[in-house]
């Protein structure tokens, strides 16, 4: 129905002539770590299948390959056919997902230069430092041990700069230390991440600053842990699949979930969640129920994704999101999590 509502933020259109007067259309939205989320929609605005890929290169390239043109770049087809207009809505094809399901779609291998690493396909590049390579195996998180914090929040990788590109003297005296004792580093400096240094210049910063929104106080250090959906650290932009992520590892993060401390856990991007739930099929981790998705509803921007024993799995928006419209909902994010944690930190009295 007309309600189902679905945010688009591309207007860039591309579109394949089925028959006389009718067309099937592709708009791209990119997520913040690079990878794409293509809609199709038909004439009337009516999306009725979505696609992931790992790169904008990779999605044009596959559309290409599969019949879709770029509206703007044909000027023929910009003299009889108009783009749907929006709002866009959930909707549903006769024959149902017909690209997603492979029908109507031939998908081939695309290789992105940038990850690309003597002549072999990388989808992620490990960080080179042997130092932080042994933090992240003594402990695979940051923060809090995440047994015990009752608030986790899950990304997809705990990326750095490149080892080069970090003095020594801050990588020994931050982030080294941060990550030995990530509470401690917290409660001394009063703020919770080594890019949040005064003289931290390198990419990631507002990411945590828009964390840091939440308010989270220093003495409240022990309830936070980070962890990611990839065991080890990494550097540049990684395109991750179901098949890259350690089967020990989502095992351990299966356990922190179910057998932790955690009330409150924060999907931080939808592909961390479109992740967790292909990762049930390539290793049989079964942690979310297929597709099922709610709104809170004393917290209306929040998705619940699972509800079960006193704890609560969200998704968000990833804190790096440059888009107007994200930037909104995910202000709106922030101002609702603030008001949970103040909530659990500050008991109303009886």
């Amino acid at each position: 129905m007309k309600s189902d509502i679905i945010a688009i933020q591309s207007r860039d259109y591309w579109f394949k002539i089925i028959e006389m007067l009718q067309q099937n259309w592709a708009l791209i939205d990119i997520d913040p770590d690079g990878s794409c989320l293509v809609y199709f929609m038909h004439d009337g605005s009516g999306v009725f299948d979505e696609m992931h890929f790992t790169s904008e290169q990779e999605a044009q390239s596959q559309l290409k390959q599969n019949g879709f043109r770029r509206y703007a770049e044909d000027s023929k087809a910009q003299e009889f056919i108009s783009t749907p207009k929006s709002p866009f809505y959930k909707d549903s094809h006769p024959n149902g997902p017909i690209y997603s399901s492979g029908r109507y779609w031939s998908r081939t291998k695309h290789r992105d230069k940038n990850s690309v690493k003597d002549g072999k396909q990388t989808p992620y590049n490990c960080h080179t430092s042997k130092k932080l390579q042994d933090c992240f195996i003594k402990k695979p998180w940051q923060g809090e041990d995440p047994k015990k914090a009752c608030f986790l929040f899950v990304g997809l990788d705990a990326n750095f700069e490149p080892e080069s590109k970090i003095p020594p003297a801050f990588f020994k005296g931050e982030i080294l230390t941060y990550l030995d004792d990530g509470v401690g580093y917290w409660q001394k400096r009063g703020f919770h991440h080594p890019f949040m240094h005064p003289d931290y210049r390198g990419s990631g910063r507002l990411y945590h600053e828009r964390f840091a929104q939440i308010g989270f106080k220093p003495d409240e250090a022990n309830l936070v842990s980070f962890v990611e959906l990839l065991h080890v650290p990494t550097t540049g932009r990684s395109n991750l699949n179901a098949n890259d992520l350690c089967p020990d590892h989502l095992y351990k993060l299966a356990d922190w979930f179910s057998r932790g401390s955690a009330q409150y856990i924060f999907f931080v991007s939808s592909k961390v969640t479109r992740l967790i739930r292909q990762a049930k099929n390539s290793h049989d981790f079964d942690l979310l129920p297929l597709n099922h998705v709610q709104m809170d509803k004393d917290f209306k921007d929040l998705k619940v994704l699972r509800k079960k024993n006193g704890q609560t799995i969200y998704g968000i928006y990833h804190f790096s999101v440059h888009y107007r419209e994200q930037v909104t909902v995910l202000e709106r994010q922030i101002a609702q999590i603030r008001e949970i944690v103040r909530t659990f930190t500050q008991p109303r009295a009886l």
